[in-house]
């Protein structure tokens, strides 16, 4: 069974409690269901859809146990229409050595623009 990291703007540069449309997640898990629904999709903002009103502890634990998830994927899909310092810290963790999983860059445009591995 293949594991999808399903990455992707959630507040971004926002610097009060409001967040951006989180509508794409639902399409991607669509779209894997429809074509591949073997798939295992992890989708760090379920579950966790109040995540902007919770304490630091908690937001930093919720954060780390979800870049742990990452080593675990074969793929992350990532949806970023603008800056996001999360979604950039998950490709990170995408990107390093010990993590064997590729990923798309989602366009807002398109469905997907780019698909590459950087090792």
């Amino acid at each position: 069974m293949k594991k999808v990291f399903l990455a992707g703007i959630i507040q971004g540069s926002a610097t009060d409690k409001s967040i951006h449309s989180q509508n794409y997640r639902e399409r991607i898990k669509a779209i894997f269901n429809e074509h591949s629904p073997d798939t295992e999709i992890y989708d760090p903002y379920d579950g966790h859809e109040d995540s902007v009103h919770y304490d630091i502890e908690k937001g930093k634990s919720v954060f780390k146990d979800s870049l742990a998830k990452i080593e675990e994927s074969d793929l992350m899909i990532v949806y970023l229409p603008s800056a996001s310092l999360g979604t950039a810290i998950e490709m990170w963790e995408c990107y390093r050595p010990l993590s064997q999983a590729n990923y798309l860059v989602c366009d807002p445009n398109k469905l997907v623009r780019r698909s590459f591995k950087i090792h």
